[in-house]
């Protein structure tokens, strides 16, 4: 017995350590949840904030002038041409209030997890006007676990891929891939264009850079929410992005 006990205070010392170990390790987990946490929930308060701006200001002076433009319009010859050529113009100005109205949405509430890629397909037929392009959207896997910020990033970052696609890439088709496993994520979007040019990659990390593509921000938007995000050119041709989204 003597001989066990004295085991005992010997090692004793050792559990104690690895005790205050492991609680260590946890409340620092701990904290890194809630500091993220926090961050999303800043994220949502902004966005909420800037969709009241924007609906305040933007959309409301855009409104007030189409119906000013409307009353110019009904004034004019009905077999005019100016007539003809105003009236697509407010055409097209309804289609992107419709766009802006539906951003404002998703500022607010976006698509959730279960609905993005409905959401992704509905973004790809305001895009089309652009071209007529052939976007393909798939989703395998039980959609679950991510928080409603997170999800309208990865929105906002398919989006991006998809209209760089269709408006820059002179591409035929995309592909959009949403890949659910155990609550993590894989989305890739894959076109069959020109290429990303090398030196837009490059640059795509500088404030500064004045790319068209977007890639600026959607770098920016993966690391808000610590997702990893690769943009690279296809062997085959075209260009592949793809976003791994890990479970909360």
């Amino acid at each position: 017995m003597e001989v066990i006990a004295g085991a005992l205070r010997a090692t004793l010392p050792y559990f104690v350590y690895l005790l205050c170990l492991g609680l260590v390790c946890q409340l620092r987990q701990t904290h890194r949840r809630w500091l993220a946490g926090a961050q999303l929930r800043g994220i949502r308060d902004e966005r909420e904030r800037i969709a009241r701006v924007l609906h305040d200001t933007y959309l409301q002076s855009v409104e007030s002038l189409t119906l000013r433009l409307h009353a110019c319009v009904r004034r004019m010859p009905s077999d005019s041409a100016e007539r003809r050529d105003l009236t697509h113009l407010l055409d097209l100005t309804a289609s992107v209030m419709r766009e802006g109205r539906q951003q404002l949405q998703d500022l607010r509430a976006g698509p959730g997890a279960a609905g993005l890629a409905q959401a992704l397909a509905e973004r790809a037929r305001l895009f089309h006007r652009d071209g007529p392009v052939r976007v393909s959207v798939l989703s395998s896997g039980t959609p679950a676990g991510l928080r409603p910020p997170v999800i309208c990033e990865v929105y906002n970052i398919a989006s991006e891929a998809i209209a760089n696609a269709i408006r820059h890439a002179q591409a035929d088709s995309v592909a959009v891939r949403l890949d659910w496993h155990g609550g993590a994520l894989a989305l890739s979007v894959t076109d069959d264009g020109v290429g990303i040019a090398a030196a837009l990659l490059e640059q795509a990390g500088l404030a500064d850079s004045g790319d068209k593509w977007g890639l600026t921000g959607m770098r920016e938007r993966a690391a808000l929410i610590g997702c990893r995000l690769t943009i690279r050119r296809r062997a085959e041709g075209g260009t592949a992005v793809r976003l791994l989204v890990p479970a909360p």
